[in-house]
């Protein structure tokens, strides 16, 4: 009798099978000799076993093994348990039974072919510096222990991003523009030559031996353009290492220096993008503090206002001269900032196909292009663009020309507050205007715009408005007023002149939220005052009432006797104003739903004691009975019913509900009896039967 005790798999298709053949002779059932070869047997095939595996070395490139390692060796794990795996610096080693070798080898295969790529463009000067300062290592650790796919980086003719996950490689390629900052300041004047500018070396080289400390964070370059006739330094940044105050300081050092030796002759530049002339209009006369378009040439099409701060381009034509746009931003250095003005009532999904326009047209990216939102707009996360609010906008304005140093007036200190409204007495009001949030309700907010300067009230009218108030206006009216949703503005063209208007104004309505006077750049701040005391005797109103904007470069003084707001300031309370008004407007609608409810619940409960009135004097005459019970009962139904249920007494309260629960009661016994009736109606029946 033969008995198989073994069958083992050889390659090329054989087999090896062990088996033992038992004698019929054999009467012991326990033989120890037996037992020895049996165990001769095993160790016998362990060593065929062992030399029947199949043992595969594959060449790879090491970096892609990496990234696709722990995906494989889980694959391997799950569904080839068998097949051991050892890896090396250009090859790896797979050793197990031959079949499933050969799928281990397939899944590597398909594991390398969907390997991603993503190309980065970076500028030639951020290249050198990720290869010389050691970050790419950096970044492939932490994205091995941040991200849930490893990826690489590669330095080439672009960053070359690899990874098995798309997601993990939009991950990386947000890591590094964000970490990565390159910025160019021009040296221009005495300061571009020796030896102002091996000063500036010196300076700027010790900087950024401060600012690295054990790793190279920031690194400067001079590079010279003689058609210019200025030299361009180019500071690298990595903020991920690189503390923020760090990182302004290189910056702020250059600044300084270029201050000191005459090279602050470059003006902030902002070009001025959108399809509203009216806005673009308003904005640039708002920056420039003064009217920019009296002498326009109407054949020029990018024209350029400029200012002691600021160099403004106004492009009238944006979506209708494609050409003329790509050579304003390829002829001129890149503007400081690009603006694109929208009117309210503007459509995200239009602008953004604007913005991607301009960004085939010009080739800078589409975050370049920054946003306007109308005055009455918030912010909102689904929006495509970068954008900025009216007083973000202006607040960024103003950081930027400090920075810069470019600003007329002295500098004042970063500790002092935000805002400085300074009172004749000296002292400080937070709430200085004459409208309280309790006349917000059911009315828009009303401002009135003062002064000389009519193109620039127009502005900020338009700015406020959100769309131009003055397309159609009459000529030979004095004081106009234009409206939207919100607000409710009054126009007073004539300042001088019309004084005796100016009483009646303020007269016949109701005190406005705001009385702004607007303004121009270089005022005399007695001349100012002078006109508030003037406006004080005509109106009545008390000089606080009158609030001074000032022009945007123009810093806030402690020594201006009157109340004043900057361009930041003052939409940023007009904001606050809008949102005071939304909420009261909404806690009154919530106020009259509630006051309507008491009243229909008032209706019913008269109704219900009216009924019971007409119940009680049905089935009982108060003349002819004594009882004292019922008596008192229709006299205090009587005296509930003549009243609002809501000025009801304990007493009346008590007696109302006690007369439901009598209702109910009566009205189950009601129940009760019928019930009682059909019962007996049954029975007779029955008992008829």
């Amino acid at each position: 009798q033969e008995k198989v005790l073994h069958t083992n798999s050889l390659s090329a298709g054989k087999h090896l099978t062990v088996s033992q053949t038992n004698s019929p002779q054999t009467s012991n059932p326990i033989d120890q000799s037996s037992t020895g070869h049996s165990q001769a047997l095993k160790k016998r095939i362990a060593i065929l076993e062992k030399r029947s595996l199949t043992r595969k070395e594959l060449q790879v490139v090491e970096k892609q093994f990496k990234l696709v390692e722990d995906e494989f060796r889980r694959e391997v794990c799950a569904h080839h348990p068998k097949v051991k795996i050892q890896g090396y610096v250009n090859f790896i080693i797979l050793e197990g039974p031959d079949e499933e070798v050969q799928l281990a080898e397939t899944k590597l295969e398909e594991l390398i072919k969907k390997l991603k790529e993503k190309r980065v463009q970076l500028s030639a000067a951020l290249m050198i510096f990720m290869t010389s300062s050691g970050v790419i290592s950096k970044y492939q650790t932490r994205f091995q222990q941040s991200l849930r796919s490893p990826v690489a980086l590669q330095i080439g003719s672009d960053l070359v991003l690899s990874s098995l996950s798309s997601a993990a490689l939009d991950e990386a390629e947000t890591a590094v523009l964000r970490d990565l900052s390159e910025v160019t300041v021009q040296l221009q004047g005495s300061i571009a030559s020796s030896p102002h500018l091996d000063q500036v070396k010196e300076i700027l080289i010790k900087a950024k031996n401060e600012a690295k400390l054990q790793e190279l964070r920031v690194e400067v370059s001079f590079v010279p353009d003689p058609r210019a006739g200025v030299i361009k330094v180019q500071l690298i940044e990595h903020l991920k290492n690189l503390h923020p105050q760090q990182a302004d300081e290189v910056q702020k050092k250059i600044s300084d220096k270029n201050i000191q030796m005459g090279g602050a002759e470059r003006k902030f530049s902002i070009v001025v993008l959108g399809t509203e002339d009216h806005l673009k209009k308003c904005l640039i006369s708002v920056i420039l503090g003064r009217d920019g378009y009296e002498q326009r040439r109407s054949d020029v099409i990018n024209e350029t206002y400029e200012s002691d701060t600021y160099e403004v381009t106004f492009t009238p034509k944006l979506y209708e001269a494609s050409e003329n746009i790509r050579q304003l931003f390829s002829s001129q250095r890149n503007p400081d900032m690009c603006l694109l003005v929208v009117e309210d009532g503007f459509s995200p999904s239009e602008v953004w196909h604007h913005i991607d326009k301009l960004h085939e047209t010009t080739g800078k990216p589409t975050e370049d292009f920054i946003v306007v939102l109308p005055l009455g707009y918030k912010p909102e996360e689904s929006y495509p663009f970068m954008f900025y609010t009216w007083d973000d906008l202006f607040n960024k304005l103003r950081k930027l020309t400090e920075h810069r140093h470019l600003m007329l007036t002295n500098k004042r200190s970063a500790d002092q507050s935000h805002t400085q409204m300074r009172l004749t007495n000296g002292s400080y009001s937070q709430d200085h205007f004459t409208g309280h949030k309790k006349s917000l309700k059911e009315r828009k907010i009303s401002i009135v715009v003062l002064w000389t300067e009519d193109h620039l009230k127009k502005s900020l009218i338009s700015l406020i408005l959100g769309r131009d108030g003055f397309a159609q206006r009459s000529t030979d009216v004095i004081i106009e007023t234009c409206v939207n949703d919100t607000y409710e503005v009054t126009f007073i063209p004539n300042f001088y002149t019309g004084s005796e208007d100016i009483r009646k104004l303020f007269s016949s309505q109701r005190d406005p939220d705001m009385c702004l006077l607007v303004v121009e750049d270089g005022f005399s701040p007695s001349e100012v005052w002078q006109q508030i005391e003037h406006l004080q005797k005509i109106t009545g109103k008390h000089t606080k009432d009158f609030i001074v904007v000032l022009p945007l470069r123009c810093k806030p003084e402690e020594s201006y006797p009157f109340m004043f707001y900057t361009r930041e300031d003052l939409f940023n309370k007009l904001r606050k104003l809008t949102e005071d008004r939304t909420l009261m407007l909404t806690k009154k609608r919530s106020a009259d739903q509630s006051h309507t409810q008491m009243e229909m619940d008032g209706k019913r409960k008269k109704k219900l004691l009216a009924d019971d009135m007409t119940s009680l004097k049905e089935n009982h005459s108060v003349n002819k009975t004594e009882d004292w019970w019922t008596k008192g009962r229709c006299a205090m139904i009587e005296c509930a019913s003549n009243q609002d249920s809501s000025t009801f007494n304990p007493l009346q309260h008590f007696f109302f509900f006690f007369i439901l629960k009598q209702r109910h009661e009566r009205q189950r016994s009601s129940e009760k009896d019928c019930r009682v009736e059909e019962d007996v109606m049954i029975m007779r029946r029955r008992e008829s039967f």
